[in-house]
């Protein structure tokens, strides 16, 4: 990312990491296929479709603004309504609890946990 981006611009953390870098990459990219399937590929269709029949210039910052004024509280939505779903869905490799449930769940044990200074 910093190849493509440059420096400076805080598109990542940088460190080291003690998960399973490759297990985690995994289930990031399914992330984001999921999101895109299922939230972005809409817009992307009708943006690229509005810039294909001459509509939308991508180098005009009035386009973009208006693209942007029409579009994001829609897209938001969708993101949104597709977070609450995703929360709530059952994980197999988590005895079929959702993420939110195992966020939950930690939030109490740590509340329990004393604190260590």
């Amino acid at each position: 990312m910093v190849e493509n981006r440059g420096q400076n611009r805080n598109s990542h953390i940088a460190g080291r990491s003690f998960h399973n870098q490759r297990y985690l990459k995994l289930q990031i990219e399914r992330l984001w296929r999921d999101v895109y399937v299922g939230v972005l590929d809409l817009f992307y269709t009708m943006f690229f479709n509005l810039e294909r029949e001459g509509l939308l210039n991508p180098d005009c910052e009035v386009h973009l603004y208006a693209l942007h004024w029409c579009f994001v509280p829609h897209i938001q939505k969708q993101l949104q309504f597709f977070q609450r779903s995703w929360n709530c869905h059952q994980l197999r490799t988590e005895g079929n609890r959702s993420p939110l449930q195992l966020w939950t769940r930690h939030e109490r044990e740590a509340q329990q946990e004393p604190i260590q200074v």
